[in-house]
């Protein structure tokens, strides 16, 4: 048995997120799950998609076309996996029909909370529908500059389903980039935070993963990392490199 085989290892079902900004493979990391089908939002994924060998691609521009996706893949035994590409704007698509619905203007009126909860309906309803049905999910989302008191940061943050850290087993930044000491070094390969998981228990370090892609994330999610070995390890070449 190797040691990622998720049916020997009693994979359960997964809901992860990957966020980040462009070229950090959000897609391709979410099309190596299991016999994936991709929703894509942006026109961009499709290319992923085919350099992998995956037909089941369709391109959504409403949230009608959501539901008609999430009931394609409920419907078909072949497809183990839903990837949507990108969650922003099937949040967009989410609030668009809403409005709609109830023939609002807008949803951020002094009654906004109580609105917004109608696009929360819909977003929970594609993750609680994927999990009935026993179909792994996972959103990609992008990331965009952090505003305090109108101010930029100069940091950057997830824009996607705000409630994707609540709902999801598994929440992962995809990034070139890792810091040590005041420096910073760029990888070649896309270094992975694991922000949350929900399988490794409370108060464990949560793993910096070279690769995210899912059979390494079977491994990790399995067979968590002692955080600081790992790191020690991993930041070697960048530490020579610095001496150097």
């Amino acid at each position: 048995m190797e040691w990622y085989d998720p049916k020997e290892l009693k994979v359960p079902i997964l809901c992860v997120e990957y966020f980040g900004g462009e070229a950090t493979g959000k897609t391709y990391n979410g099309l190596t799950f299991p016999k994936p089908a991709l929703l894509d939002t942006e026109g961009k994924g499709i290319v992923v998609a085919r350099q992998l060998g995956i037909d089941k691609v369709t391109k959504a521009e409403s949230f009608f076309d959501v539901i008609d996706f999430v009931n394609t893949v409920i419907n078909d035994p072949e497809i183990e996996t839903a990837v949507f590409d990108s969650s922003r704007d099937i949040v967009d698509m989410a609030e668009a029909l809403t409005l709609e619905q109830l023939e609002k203007s807008g949803l951020y009126s002094s009654a906004g909370a109580v609105l917004y909860t109608h696009v929360y309906q819909k977003m929970d309803w594609i993750v609680q529908t994927l999990r009935a049905h026993n179909k792994n999910c996972v959103f990609t989302s992008r990331v965009k500059d952090e505003y305090k008191n109108n101010v930029r940061t100069g940091k950057q943050i997830r824009d996607g389903y705000k409630k994707a850290p609540y709902q999801f087993d598994v929440v992962i930044e995809l990034t070139t980039l890792i810091e040590w000491d005041d420096e910073v070094y760029v990888l070649i390969e896309p270094v992975a935070k694991v922000y949350k998981n929900g399988f490794v228990r409370k108060g464990s370090s949560k793993p910096y993963l070279e690769v995210a892609d899912y059979k390494t994330l079977v491994k990790e999610v399995f067979k968590p990392v002692d955080r600081e070995k790992y790191m020690a390890e991993f930041l070697k070449p960048f530490i020579k490199q610095k001496e150097e």
